[in-house]
């Protein structure tokens, strides 16, 4: 079965790829976005040579490669499925041929089960950290939970109130750049720059948890390495907290070995670039939903070659203490550290991507396949450039679209745009008698006219 599985994984890889670049020329041609397939937004080439791509998704782009050469500066580099994958389209071909490991679709369906006969709770939360001057050890608070169910439905989604201002809840807490933008600043963004915390306090979250269901026996799915969120939960559940919890991205993980980063808000784009949540990472709603979607996408992704694991059905993972014996082994075939954050790189998060560097990276990383599709792209420009020039019409494009497709970077294109004005001025300024341009500045004052009537 393994061999049946590699072949089609195979004979997937080279279908996916032929059909990709088809489709990328095709957009070419139609002067389309290449970047993501999805779009359809007219497409524009910038002063760096990148890609013909909308505005918003090169921007996109640029951002997911800045990430990228930051991951690659503190990661060690990784081999296997998912290594080369650098946009969204490229994941969607990487899952539509990665082999599906057994233990994957175990544990899918053991999470199918669980949500048919209960409620699964999806956890994240938000913290400050901090290790106080006067004594050892690290302090962690918890200022933020949010708990739906694999359902989408919202149980909890809540700032934490406590009974001390901020300024003594933080007490100890240093003040210096690099350690305190995880007490202080993660205060700030959560709180803003009240001096008083807000939202609910931990007796009624308690409460309103055991309300709905959970407890000790409870199914928990987080988004991190060593169950950090489990253990903020636990602060406020106490004897009632869920035994365990499902370590997402550990599976994940098992999947797509080679990727770069299972950071959420990193890894969520990749999965679906549609959404704006990344946009929201570091909160614990948002963060939440994303994990919510990175579930659903692995549940789909186990359902795939159905008639190929079939025989797993029978043996299915009934309780979450066996499932957490392929987690341990995962992570000790990963080297995953249990002080490790949860997401790993958290400040990649935080930071400002270098879009400048990152705009460079991706010129000195363009293949022959790219070049292809910038030539093709051209011979589009040129082609309407004829067209434009054989009928003599200025509004080829509306205005805004034609902004779009000059922007900054199609030199030729609007060295012949900025001289076609320059003949209109001079001609204007001449009082030339060509019908063209009489014309053409007939029917504008008509519509000022009428836009003034």
């Amino acid at each position: 079965m393994e061999a049946e599985v590699a072949q089609r994984a195979r004979a997937r890889l080279a279908a996916g790829c032929l059909r990709s670049r088809l489709a990328r020329r095709a957009k070419a041609v139609k002067g389309l976005c290449t970047v993501f397939m999805g779009c359809q937004n007219k497409a524009v080439i910038d002063t760096m040579g990148f890609l013909p791509s909308c505005e918003e998704h090169r921007k996109r782009y640029y951002e997911l490669t800045a990430r990228r050469l930051y991951h690659n500066v503190f990661n060690t580099k990784r081999a296997g499925w998912g290594v080369d994958v650098n946009t969204p389209d490229e994941m969607a071909a990487c899952l539509a041929t990665v082999p599906i490991p057994p233990t994957i679709v175990q544990l899918c369906r053991h999470i199918e089960h669980q949500n048919a006969v209960e409620r699964v709770f999806c956890i994240d939360t938000e913290f400050v950290r901090f290790t106080p001057k006067d004594r050892e050890g690290e302090i962690t608070i918890p200022v933020e939970i949010a708990v739906y169910d694999l359902n989408g439905e919202v149980v909890i989604d809540t700032l934490i109130k406590y009974d001390q201002p901020v300024e003594e809840l933080l007490a100890g807490a240093p003040h210096t750049p690099s350690e305190a933008k995880f007490s202080w600043g993660v205060a700030q963004r959560i709180y803003g720059s009240r001096s008083q915390t807000s939202g609910t306090t931990i007796d009624d979250i308690r409460d309103t948890l055991l309300n709905a269901g959970m407890n000790s026996n409870s199914s928990l799915i987080e988004w991190s390495l060593s169950r950090t969120d489990r253990r903020r939960l636990e602060t406020i559940m106490g004897e009632h907290t869920p035994k365990t919890s499902i370590l997402l991205p550990v599976h994940w993980r098992k999947v797509l070995r080679g990727f770069l980063s299972m950071s959420l808000s990193y890894f969520h784009q990749f999965l679906y670039p549609d959404s704006r949540l990344h946009k929201r990472a570091h909160r614990a709603g948002p963060d939440t939903l994303m994990l919510i979607d990175t579930i659903r996408a692995l549940i789909d992704l186990s359902h795939r070659d159905k008639e190929l694991v079939q025989s797993t059905l029978d043996n299915l993972i009934q309780t979450n203490e066996e499932i957490l014996h392929p987690q341990k082994q995962l992570r000790r075939e990963l080297s995953v550290n249990d002080n490790h954050s949860e997401d790993d790189d958290i400040s990649s998060d935080n930071d400002e991507p270098d879009i400048e560097s990152a705009a460079k990276q991706v010129v000195k990383e363009i293949t022959d396949d790219d070049r292809e599709l910038l030539a093709l792209f051209e011979e589009y420009c040129q082609t309407q450039r004829l067209a434009h020039e054989a009928t003599n019409m200025i509004g080829f494009h509306s205005a805004s679209t034609e902004d779009q497709m000059v922007g900054e970077g199609d030199p030729e294109t609007l060295k012949y745009l900025q001289a076609f004005a320059s003949v209109q001025e001079e001609q204007a300024i001449l009082g030339s008698d060509n019908e063209e341009f009489e014309g053409l500045a007939g029917n504008n004052a008509e519509d000022e006219a009428d836009g003034g009537g």
